[in-house]
């Protein structure tokens, strides 16, 4: 999608996405030119809404949509260093609600643990969205967060189909093997892991 303001040309196609809010719909986008726009998209309802932003009323964007919005990604580098090859990274800073349990005895939190992998299935805002994110914490304990919307099949057994979140403890190998599963690089499961050449 492309519009001209001001004599300039925004363009979804050749600029970098920076962050996505779906509670509201918007995605914050950075030019080669490093000119900063908004994206409100209103589908069926009414033309799409770009709006031109300063690289402060970006950052403020960011910081907002981390403190109050519920399902949101802002990709790594995003607003503190310069992405203007256009390659947004896929790992996530944040995504979804924090979260941190107890389990026998131990503090399983994602906010101190270090994540070393995201997989995700359909977006946030669809029935079927299910997220696992693993983690490893400070004494190397290993544990997945897990998000499931609706009918996805971590919340089956919920009937009012709400949002269902988990903490699932991990042994060291089942970790290795959903690495392994989802294809992380090799030598960040070298730094992770006891690996041994074949």
């Amino acid at each position: 999608m492309k519009r001209f303001i001001c004599g300039k040309t925004y363009d979804t196609e050749t600029a970098t996405m920076i962050g996505c809010n779906y509670n509201n719909c918007e995605e914050l986008y950075k030019t080669e030119n490093k000119e900063w726009f908004l994206v409100c998209w209103r589908g069926e309802v009414g033309e799409d809404l770009f709006v031109v932003k300063s690289e402060s009323e970006a950052r403020d964007w960011c910081e907002q949509v981390v403190s109050n919005s519920t399902y949101f990604r802002i990709y790594d580098g995003g607003i503190t260093k310069d992405m203007s090859e256009g390659k947004a990274k896929a790992s996530l800073i944040k995504l979804g609600k924090k979260m941190k349990r107890i389990k026998g005895g131990k503090v399983y939190d994602t906010e101190t643990a270090t994540m070393i992998g995201s997989k995700e299935e359909g977006l946030p805002t669809d029935s079927t969205y299910r997220l696992e994110q693993l983690y490893k914490t400070e004494k190397g304990a290993w544990f997945m967060y897990a998000l499931g919307k609706g009918i996805s099949y971590f919340s089956m057994d919920n009937a009012d189909q709400k949002d269902v979140e988990r903490i699932v403890v991990l042994y060291e190998c089942d970790a290795l093997e959903w690495c392994e599963q989802l294809g992380i690089d090799a030598d960040l499961i070298a730094a992770n892991f006891k690996i041994e050449e074949a």
